[in-house]
């Protein structure tokens, strides 16, 4: 993520005391894990601040060996057009069903985001980008210095990942299993938390101060609140997930991980990374029971209707969507009642959007909670059986029979 290196600091600087309290420091003082590493910003253009900062990120990770990785700058235009060129085979459709039919609870903008815009609002953000695929490195310039603390912290940054990639293969790991949103994002944690932890932890002498003097706790706890602030500041807030919440979770997970082993700690996150985001969630909130496995539920065989897209939301789409419609953060207790969900949109010959969402939650109690919350978001139809419950909506147009009937035999399995 570009430029959340002040924010950091921010949060390191209040954790050291007032200005009065904090130790003056003339130079870098080493991490102790790394005590013969170099702290002192370098240009990043260059082979010598290259090599030097793949050996801090081998050594923060306990690495064998720095990566061998192609390293690059690309202005914002440039990247932009090697992102567009990935979708050179890709038709962009002129009807974008899935985020129309999020838009009923201020997910996405009906219609969506022209491809175009969303590329350009990603690339803007993005400080830099390891393409595992091509063994490479993209530092974005956006017309900052390349010889400074940030460019420094975000090379390192994709240096781990390089790492990681060596490691664990990114492009395979943990299995080949397709993803759904839901557990993308949960193994996502893993891959941005780790490189996050380290790029905050070296961050410490790359600001002068002393790790000792640092409540590293309340660093990662602040810059978990802003990433959570940030995941609802986007017109699509599903992909903005995964360049928010991710760091921001995942960094906090993996410095309790550090915190029980050093980097041996956080071995088993990529041993049995998290397949769901309730299990994420429910650790770093300390509320409910983690759950590793959401209950499956089917996609809906409809013979009237065209199939577009389904997909499986998870604790963290729910929270979005309850969070997007109180504006608060207090719908996190029932969102981690998620057990399971399916969201589903189909299409007709006249090109309308519908939706199914088909729930599984904790308890009835929970159920009926959240069919309150379908009652006051003006959903179409929505009704609720024991732990289960279901919303049956349409854009501009009546709510499918066919699907509310699904929902309703759904309901009646239990």
């Amino acid at each position: 993520m570009k430029a959340w290196l002040p924010l950091l600091s921010l949060a390191l600087l209040a954790a050291c005391g007032s200005e009065d309290e904090r130790p003056r420091l003339n130079g870098p003082v080493p991490l102790p894990e790394c005590p013969e590493a170099s702290y002192e910003p370098c240009d990043i253009r260059k082979a010598a601040c290259q090599a030097g900062l793949a050996e801090l990120a081998a050594c923060l990770r306990e690495s064998s060996a720095p990566p061998e990785v192609a390293i690059e700058l690309m202005s914002e235009t440039e990247y932009a057009s090697v992102v567009r060129a990935g979708y050179a085979d890709v038709p962009e459709p002129t009807n974008k069903h899935f985020d129309t039919a999020l838009s009923r609870f201020g997910l996405a903008p009906r219609g969506g985001v022209p491809r175009a815009d969303d590329i350009f609002a990603f690339v803007a953000k993005l400080g830099g980008v390891y393409r595992g695929h091509e063994k490479r490195i993209v530092i974005i310039d956006h017309g900052e210095p390349a010889d400074d603390e940030l460019s420094n912290l975000i090379l390192l940054h994709e240096l781990v990942h390089a790492l990681q990639d060596a490691e664990h293969d990114l492009l395979h790991w943990p299995d080949d299993e397709p993803l759904t949103f839901d557990s993308a994002l949960a193994r996502r944690t893993v891959v941005e938390g780790e490189a996050s932890f380290y790029e905050a932890r070296a961050a410490v002498p790359f600001l002068g101060l002393d790790i000792a003097d640092v409540d590293f706790e309340m660093a990662m706890q602040q810059r978990l609140d802003r990433t959570l602030e940030g995941a609802f500041e986007a017109e699509l807030l599903l992909s903005n997930s995964f360049v928010t919440v991710t760091y921001g979770m995942g960094a906090l997970v993996s410095f309790h991980a550090w915190q029980e082993g050093g980097p041996s700690g956080i071995e088993p996150l990529w041993q049995a990374p998290p397949r769901t985001m309730q299990r994420v969630m429910s650790a770093i909130f300390g509320q409910n029971t983690p759950v590793d496995a959401g209950i499956d539920i089917p996609a809906p065989d409809i013979a009237d209707l065209e199939p577009y897209a389904d997909e499986v939301l998870g604790a963290w789409g729910l929270n979005l969507t309850l969070g997007q419609a109180a504006k608060t953060h207090d719908s996190v207790p029932l969102a981690l009642t998620w057990r399971g969900d399916r969201f589903s949109v189909y299409t007709d010959t006249n090109e309308s959007t519908f939706a199914l969402w088909q729930l599984e939650l904790e308890s009835p109690e929970a159920a009926q909670k959240l069919d309150e919350f379908f009652a006051s978001s003006g959903a179409t139809t929505h009704e609720t059986a024991g732990s289960r419950l279901f919303v049956s909506y349409g854009i501009d147009v009546e709510a499918s029979p066919s699907l509310t009937e699904w929902g309703r035999a759904w309901l009646a399995e239990q």
